[in-house]
């Protein structure tokens, strides 16, 4: 904290003698974009607040926004961080207009006192130098602190930007912005939005892919991943949920359904469950069906394995299973078909001794005796088999 404080301090010094004073010496302690950027701003540095686009209706540019299916896909990570670190989150377009915000209550508040908040203008000739504007100039992340800032009434800010690009054209789309109080400055906040940024990114990738090679697979066996034409896409452990549930449903699940089998006795409502499936809609092309939730054009593993069982072919089996569903997932639906599936493949790796199937499961001992056992002394897999074997049984 002494740091920042330091740092602000040198900041403000810097920005009073270049505008208090109408002077250009500014000082050690100005970089050389932000020292660039105070020069080509040319709006009052006494702002009381952005100017607002009033020309158009935000939420109209925002639901016709090529951003918003991709923002969509990772929205829950960016409120929760948003919401717990006490930041407000937003999204700019190309034109340098707010298009959406997220975040907690006192942070949003803050926010919309100086119209950061849709339709709210925050391009460079609009209120000067802030981090969106150079991360939407310069193609590339940008932070600003405290009194780098041209218009004094965000001196209080630390502002974390990174840019988004039209998959095809590599135009700017817009930008992605974390933005909180300067004591909350920390080069993590500048790594979330970086990150966060590239998530979205990858979304706008895998959603560009001509509908001939965007293939959709899902893996939610031992883990969860999403690819798309052979790109892979940010997939959150709720929407992965949901696809497992919805693709070992021979006929598909209502909303009650799905939201019986992903919250059981939990107080949530029903809405979220709506507005959840609308998202991964989203996200897919469309891929899930309306009214009666259901997968179309989606390959998943877990569908894979579940025939696989039923069929009774080993090979395909072994080769399906990569770890129990979504081990960390607490939905009932999800639990059930876990318990399920782990019967039913060590079941199989019992009487097969399949070594693929004993690697899988390394702290069962009675796999790995079976494992052990179907093997000859001189098979050269023996002395792995024995190593698991030793591992299970301490």
């Amino acid at each position: 904290m002494a740091d920042l404080r330091s740092t602000r301090s040198r900041t403000e010094a810097a920005w009073r003698r270049r505008f208090g004073d109408g002077g250009d010496d500014f000082g050690d302690g100005v970089r050389d974009e932000v020292r660039q950027s105070w020069d080509r701003s040319t709006a009052p540095v006494d702002l009381a607040a952005a100017p607002v686009d009033e020309s158009v209706d935000p939420l109209e540019l925002w639901h016709a926004s090529p951003l918003r299916p991709a923002i969509e896909a990772v929205e829950d990570e960016i409120r929760e961080l948003a919401e717990d670190r006490g930041f407000v989150a937003a999204v700019m377009d190309d034109n340098g207009r707010l298009l959406w915000t997220a975040g907690g209550r006192r942070m949003r508040r803050r926010a919309e006192s100086v119209n950061f908040a849709p339709g709210g203008l925050w391009d460079e000739g609009s209120v000067g130098t802030n981090a969106l504007a150079l991360a939407l100039d310069q193609g590339r992340p940008a932070q600003v602190f405290s009194a780098e800032h041209y218009a004094a009434m965000v001196h209080g800010w630390c502002c974390f930007a990174a840019p988004l690009h039209d998959p095809v054209t590599k135009r700017p789309l817009g930008v992605l912005d974390l933005s909180s109080t300067w004591d909350q400055a920390h080069p993590m906040a500048f790594a979330a939005v970086r990150a966060l940024a590239l998530a979205t990114q990858a979304v706008l990738d895998a959603q560009a892919v001509a509908p001939a090679e965007a293939e959709t697979a899902v893996r939610v066996m031992g883990g969860h991943e999403l690819k798309r034409g052979g790109v892979v896409v940010p997939l959150a452990l709720r929407q992965a949920e949901i696809l497992a549930l919805l693709a070992l449903s021979d006929h598909g699940l209502g909303p009650e359904q799905l939201h019986d089998q992903l919250h059981g006795e939990n107080p949530v409502s029903l809405v979220t469950t709506k507005v959840e499936v609308s998202h991964l809609r989203s996200l897919l092309g469309g891929a899930v069906t309306t009214r009666r939730y259901a997968l179309t054009d989606v390959v998943t593993d877990v569908a894979e394995l579940r025939d696989a069982l039923r069929d009774g072919r080993v090979q395909d089996v072994a080769r399906l299973y990569r770890g129990p569903l979504l081990p960390t997932s607490e939905s009932p639906g999800i639990r059930e078909w876990r318990d399920t599936l782990e019967v039913a493949v060590r079941d199989i790796a019992m009487t097969s001794g399949l070594q693929a199937l004993a690697d899988r499961m390394p702290y069962d001992l009675a796999v790995q005796e079976a494992a052990a056992g179907a093997l000859a002394p001189d098979d050269p897999r023996a002395g792995w088999a024995k190593a698991r074997l030793r591992r299970a049984g301490s």
